[in-house]
């Protein structure tokens, strides 16, 4: 556990002192589980780019992968441009330690 767990409001509303027999619903998945991802040749140039970024990323282990672009890579996934990713202030504990590469915006 971490500080934001010692700091979250615990929650106690979702749960209740009687119990709810009442059976829930299953929603469907509207994706579809069995189609994997298309070839890197069945992708635009956009799609393309940001395959070569993530397979730049070191994934040796949990922490290795580069913040900087992999928030921008999980931001286009999302989000494919329609909105520009934020930005984040300067904070004091980064100590310049943000990668310097140039930002692809």
């Amino acid at each position: 556990m971490n500080r934001f767990d010692a700091l979250a409001d615990p929650i106690t509303t979702c749960f209740t002192d009687t119990l709810d027999p009442t059976p829930y619903r299953a929603v469907p998945s509207n994706i579809p589980l069995d189609e994997r991802n298309p070839a890197g040749t069945a992708m635009n140039q956009d799609d393309q780019f940001w395959l070569g970024k993530t397979r730049e990323l070191d994934w040796s282990h949990i922490d290795a992968p580069d913040p900087y672009w992999l928030n921008r890579i999980i931001w286009y996934s999302l989000h494919r441009f329609s909105e520009n990713p934020p930005s984040y202030p300067n904070l004091p504990w980064d100590n310049g330690l943000r990668n310097t590469q140039t930002d692809v915006d």
